[in-house]
């Protein structure tokens, strides 16, 4: 349903360096205004059309709820290969209209997704980790959600746990040398976005899930008319896990803000979930 499109997404991520993330190589494609962005097939997708206005900065990134289809104007589309998406940008201005799709697959049918059905071109991008990372998180990951019988589940089980974290804009910066995601999960206990979205992204990865962080801007609740008001507030940082053949799916594991699978982590992956890991003293 509309009410799991829950991010203006402006591009992602995949190259985990253990210090934070980076862009690899992108091809440059010039994008006719109307014209057709030729994205991977997907199964299970809802289209969406908006009518943005930029009020401030009419900055050139495209922000759009799920993944675009067209635009009413010309656009320079990022892409990693062929059909996988980085971001689109554009030349400045206050309002421009577009068509975007997003995932609707249900959890019935997230849950005959398998690993072995994903591309290898997928894999070999998605699943790629430092060789630096801590054994431990690999470890953490594991016994979080290896016994869970689906990579959806298993999804689901790392985001579960995760949000038990607490959030905190006030946090120190990961001492020098530490791997980022160790530091979270293991030190630090508590942070922001981007903390929770990389260990969810890492934790996913060392488990054989396809998973890359993904940015933008919150979603946020839209007035009678259907109109949101998205502020600079309100960006925001998540993780997106792969299954084939549905494509990206939208995780929120960070505790401050509602999952788009709220109900199905109550409902659907039991009572236990694995209790934080003793943080270091101080």
């Amino acid at each position: 349903t509309l009410r799991d499109a829950r991010h203006w997404r402006g591009l992602s991520y995949e190259v985990y360096t253990g210090r934070g993330w980076s862009l690899s190589d992108e091809r440059e494609e010039q994008v006719s205004a109307g014209e057709p962005l030729l994205l991977a097939q997907a199964e299970s997708q809802m289209q969406i059309r908006q009518t943005v206005h930029w009020r401030y900065d009419n900055r050139s990134t495209r922000y759009t709820l799920g993944f675009p289809l067209l635009l009413d104007h010309p656009v320079t589309a990022y892409w990693r290969d062929r059909t996988d998406l980085v971001r689109v940008t554009a030349l400045r201005q206050n309002q421009y209209e577009l068509l975007s799709r997003h995932s609707a697959a249900t959890a019935q049918e997230l849950r005959t997704a398998t690993l072995d059905s994903v591309h290898p071109a997928i894999k070999r991008r998605y699943l790629r980790l430092p060789a630096t990372l801590p054994q431990r998180v690999r470890d953490l990951a594991q016994e979080v959600a290896g016994s869970q019988p689906t990579p959806y589940d298993q999804a689901l089980a790392l985001e579960r746990f995760l949000r038990q974290y607490a959030y905190s804009l006030e946090v120190p910066f990961p001492p020098e040398g530490a791997d980022v995601v160790d530091f979270f999960l293991f030190d630090l206990q508590q942070g922001y976005c981007d903390y929770y979205a990389s260990a969810m992204v890492v934790m996913a990865r060392s488990l054989g899930l396809p998973a890359r962080l993904a940015s933008g801007f919150l979603a946020q609740e839209a007035d009678e008319e259907g109109v949101q008001t998205i502020r600079q507030i309100n960006g925001h940082a998540w993780a997106e896990v792969y299954f084939e053949p549905y494509g990206w799916v939208e995780f929120e594991p960070t505790a401050a803000f509602t999952s788009p699978h709220a109900p199905r982590l109550e409902e659907e992956t039991g009572a236990f979930v694995p209790q934080l890991p003793e943080a270091a003293p101080e």
